[in-house]
């Protein structure tokens, strides 16, 4: 699976999603230069506004239609919207002003009313705070619901993202009982590729009216960039993927995380329409007061999980220090493989190697430890499967590895301690088997997504219970409490010479 998987998932980061030359048949589009010079207009701009081109950009020049356009920040991403800021003899527009790469500006053009039908407003739910994980849950849960109430999309998922790109559906609101539920299922990275998540990151949401439609192409000598601009036109290859899902359209709101899109809020239905720009920023206001509830949560619990790890870490150290060089082994080596729930343990350094806990063929050791030392930039790793990142062909017991590199004052060389689990047969539910982006080959794309979603469940070989995602945290401190603790540690040649 891994091949065909790996294959469509590079098809898919080569689309230049921003450059696609076209926008979705909804609103229209006006480019202009860093001068305020219009460069390219969508081709739909006359007949879905009943002005010309030239004329609404003269009005824009004159500073009678967006008149704080000057002050807008040349900062790309940086946006003025405003309701009902055109009207003309088809009706009220919408308009979103987006700075662009180079000083561009680019002006979406909305109707003000939306084509799907507007719910009545209920508040949100209440967010004080996020006390622990259960009740993050619940919130998910509680978002999910809120968001379909007041969008009337049929469906709406917290789509997680995991480790490794793929995604998992954590919570789920679905109106329609016949449509079935994602709720649980994992999705391969290829749903939503690295270029699409970079996308995400910059603009407050993605709305998609119909993925039925044809795109608008626009009017110009080239294809502007249209990384800001919401109204860009559908990859040919989500289109598919939308329909294939039984889907027309779609909102979805990122979740940031930092500096990181750690999941999306996503809408769909499988008719056809867009709300107003609004109820498209109340929506994601609530979901922003939500980011920042998620990240303060986080935050205190990074903060937490690093100060019960100091202590631990101190305390364990300290505690062994008035042991002789085999106890104070027998101690760490426990209490290492506990904390992290190990199977193994190698302990390399000042060129001695010690193990502990199941044992494990030198062979591997001998990879895994040549693997690391050639990537220089990694001080800790992580991985459920060691397999196919290593060159030799070993059968082991062993599937699964962590690891992190440490150097204490007067160490020859790096220190290493790895940190292995046996293999774990595992099934893992699918939103459709991830192996079948290949099947369907329409003339036109030559690779398009998979059919069904129906639940395909994969039995995963040659990989380890997974790792929690406080692993590679937990490593860095335990990396930071080696180098700087005072006791004796194994492989101190002084200290135990002197035992």
């Amino acid at each position: 699976m891994e091949h065909t998987h790996r294959g469509f998932l590079a098809d898919c980061e080569k689309e230049q999603l921003h450059a696609s030359g076209a926008v979705q048949s909804h609103g229209a589009l006006l480019v202009f230069d860093s001068e305020q010079q219009l460069t390219h207009h969508s081709a739909n701009f006359l007949t879905l506004t009943g002005m010309e081109p030239l004329e609404t950009a003269q009005h824009f020049q004159a500073g009678r239609l967006v008149p704080a356009a000057r002050e807008l920040s040349e900062q790309p991403g940086s946006r003025l919207m405003l309701e009902s800021g055109l009207e003309t003899d088809l009706g009220l527009f919408d308009l979103v002003l987006s700075r662009g790469k180079t000083g561009q500006y680019l002006m979406e053009v909305l109707p003000a009313v939306g084509s799907r039908p507007l719910p009545d407003w209920i508040e949100p739910p209440q967010m004080h705070s996020i006390a622990d994980a259960a009740e993050l849950d619940s919130l998910r849960q509680a978002l999910t619901r809120w968001v379909s109430a007041v969008t009337g999309f049929e469906r709406v998922m917290y789509y997680q993202f995991l480790e490794g790109g793929d995604g998992e559906v954590v919570a789920e609101t679905c109106l329609v009982e016949t449509q079935g539920s994602y709720l649980g299922l994992r999705f391969p990275a290829s749903d939503i590729p690295l270029i699409a998540r970079r996308l995400y990151l910059q603009n407050p949401w993605r709305v998609i009216a119909d993925a039925g439609s044809e795109p608008v192409p626009l009017q110009g000598s080239d294809k502007p960039d249209l990384t800001w601009c919401d109204l860009r036109s559908v990859s040919p290859v989500h289109a598919i993927y939308m329909q294939n899902m039984g889907d027309r359209a779609s909102f979805s709101i990122p979740v940031i995380s930092g500096q990181e899109l750690d999941a999306l809020l996503s809408c769909h239905s499988p008719e056809p329409g867009v709300l107003p720009l609004a109820r498209l920023r109340a929506v994601q206001e609530v979901v922003r007061r939500y980011n920042t509830l998620l990240r303060d949560f986080r935050s205190r619990s990074r903060v937490r999980l690093l100060d019960e790890m100091t202590r631990t870490i101190q305390t364990e150290l300290r505690q062994q220090a008035g042991l002789d060089a085999s106890d104070s082994w027998q101690h760490l080596s426990r209490w290492l493989l506990q904390e992290f729930e190990a199977d193994a343990l190698i302990w390399c350094r000042n060129g001695e190697q010690r193990c502990a806990g199941i044992s494990v063929e030198p062979e591997l050791v001998q990879q895994l430890d040549s693997s690391f030392l050639r990537q220089t930039q990694e001080l800790v790793f992580v991985a459920d499967s060691i397999r196919q990142s290593l060159s030799i062909d070993l059968l082991s017991t062993m599937a699964g590895a962590a690891g992190v590199r440490f150097r204490r004052a007067g160490d020859s060389e790096q220190g290493r301690l790895y940190l292995l689990r046996t293999e774990q047969v595992e099934e893992v539910s699918w939103g459709g088997n991830p192996d079948k982006p290949v099947e369907h080959h329409d003339g036109v794309l030559g690779i398009a997504p998979r059919r069904s979603f129906a639940k395909w469940v994969e039995t995963r070989l040659g990989y380890s219970r997974p790792w929690s995602s406080a692993t590679r945290l937990k490593l860095l401190r335990l990396r930071d409490e080696l180098q700087r603790s005072e006791y004796a540690l194994p492989g101190d040649r002084v200290a135990e010479a002197g035992q």
